[in-house]
């Protein structure tokens, strides 16, 4: 019997008696003094060292496997055709458990309480995020019926940072619950049935930072004044309710404030506008209040450190877009349905440079104002769709050399535009679904080698016109539904697109 052989042998026998491998591991974890640190040994940078080292681990694993009969070895024992010295064996299986975990020897348990709701939200089918250490830190149950027993069974998660509750079966009787959940930072109350004394329970959460109350429709003006006694708060979602200009004087004083959303809130002015121009601090406002006009927006004008603001299904007009200067550190903008908005509103935005994402989806534009944006260098994303975009301002388009993500769906652009953007090599993600676009247009898209995204739906496009796209190598989803292209063409684009994901007409 050879050397390892013995030692396995020996090893073997000495764990017979019962299973003394934890022993084993802290013994050899005190004789890695006698050799050193020996993570910091892994990382020197003697190359020949690390390799040793590497070698003597793998070794040392093999010995564990063989000891305790726990899987295969790294490799066969029986391959090593070099004698193998008894220092050489030890250091490895030092190495071995110290470097890395005993066989057998799991993460702890979770205590009785933390099981029982780990099983009550699988039964849900909620979402767990656990960290490294196994500790569960998030809790989703969008869409799942939670009760209010739940959220009783929920708040025994101490060290959760973020729950997402949802539904008509959460009231105040299972939210006061909430204020024993001492790390809790990120909380969402989303279709709930919750009134205003379910947020005086909710102010209780010493370092909740994040509240969102999306479509808790029973909440009054009344329940925002309880947000004033969070001193931590800073995102508030109040999407989809029915606050209203008295609501939004409550929030007046919240100066830690970096996002708010009121979309949806629809009995919000200009009056409410004015109770918000002493927030000093917010970097995002999103906004859909047909009841704000210009003179709303003007209100907003001390708001200079804002890096993103939404307008949406708002009564403003060219004129009102004058006011949007005073955002200078502005880098995204987007205005949706905002039908009083023209090509000539674009004059105004001249000299925001460092906008990086701009939409005007559904607004009343042709495009020719895109002239007025040629000089937003930085620009990288652009929705233009629904919009009466036409193939001439396109050739603004064709300056913002760092587009990463242009939207035309819907619009007037037909074959001639798409010539514009044979230039935009770092294009990423390219819309050109429902125009007028044919065979004809797609050989200007072959020269967009970064292109990993590509929409064509509803288009007159055949085989033919695929042919001018098997070079683009990139490409990871390809839209061809409605299309007039056959089995044979889609076979034929997936064999040179091997690793593109492509939906068939």
């Amino acid at each position: 019997m050879n050397g390892p052989s013995r030692a396995i042998a020996g090893g073997r026998a000495m764990l017979a008696g019962g299973s003394r491998l934890r022993w084993y591991r802290r013994r050899c974890k005190s004789l890695t003094v006698q050799f050193g640190p020996l993570r910091a040994i892994a990382t020197a940078g003697d190359t020949n060292t690390r390799l040793r080292l590497a070698l003597a681990r793998r070794i040392g694993l093999s010995c564990l496997c063989e000891l305790t009969g726990n899987g295969r070895p790294p490799w066969s024992s029986a391959a090593m055709n070099w004698p193998l010295s008894r220092s050489f064996f030890l250091f490895g299986l030092i190495v071995a458990c110290a470097a890395a975990p005993v066989f057998g020897e799991d993460k702890p348990a979770d205590a009785p309480e933390v099981a029982a709701a780990v099983k009550r939200i699988e039964e849900l089918g909620g979402t767990i995020t656990r960290d490294t250490g196994g500790k569960i830190t998030a809790v989703s149950l969008i869409e799942r019926q939670a009760s209010n027993d739940d959220v009783a069974l929920l708040a025994k998660l101490s060290d959760v940072t973020k729950l997402e509750l949802w539904g008509a079966n959460i009231s105040d009787d299972g939210v006061k619950h909430l204020a024993a959940m001492p790390n809790l930072k990120d909380l969402t109350l989303e279709n709930t049935e919750i009134t205003n004394d379910a947020l005086a329970e909710v102010k209780k959460i010493k370092n909740l930072s994040s509240l969102n109350l999306r479509r808790s429709t029973y909440l009054t003006d009344d329940a925002l004044a309880h947000c004033k006694e969070m001193p931590k708060l800073q995102y508030l979602h109040l999407l989809y309710n029915n606050f209203s200009d008295a609501g939004i004087e409550h929030l007046k004083d919240i100066k830690a404030l970096r996002l708010l959303d009121l979309r949806g809130c629809t009995l919000v002015s200009d009056v409410g506008m004015g109770y918000l121009k002493g927030l000093v601090n917010l970097r995002s406002l999103k906004l859909r209040n047909p009841a704000v006009t210009d003179a709303g927006l003007e209100q907003l004008k001390p708001l200079t450190n804002l890096v993103a603001l939404s307008i949406e299904d708002a009564a403003i007009r060219d004129a009102g877009m004058a006011h949007l200067k005073a955002f200078t550190k502005l880098q995204e903008l987007s205005i949706f349905r905002c039908y009083g908005i023209t090509d000539a509103g674009f004059v105004h935005l001249a000299e925001l440079k460092d906008i990086k994402r701009l939409s005007f989806r559904d607004t009343a534009i042709d495009g020719s104002g895109l002239k007025h944006i040629r000089g937003m260098k930085g620009l990288q994303r652009l929705d233009l769709s629904e919009t009466q975009t036409n193939d001439d301002a396109l050739a603004n388009v064709a300056e913002l050399a760092n587009l990463e993500l242009l939207d035309l769906w819907h619009t007037k652009v037909t074959d001639a535009g798409l010539k514009h953007l044979s230039g935009l090599t770092k294009l990423k993600t390219l819309g050109i679904n429902a125009i007028a676009v044919s065979d004809k247009g797609l050989p200007a898209l072959a020269s967009l080698s970064a292109l990993e995204s590509l929409d064509l739906e509803e288009n007159d496009i055949t085989d033919a016109g695929l042919e001018n796209l098997k070079k683009l190598s990139k490409l990871k989803t390809l839209n061809l539904r409605l299309t007039k292209v056959t089995p044979a063409g889609i076979k034929s684009i997936q064999a040179a697109l091997p690793n593109c994901k492509i939906s068939a007409p």
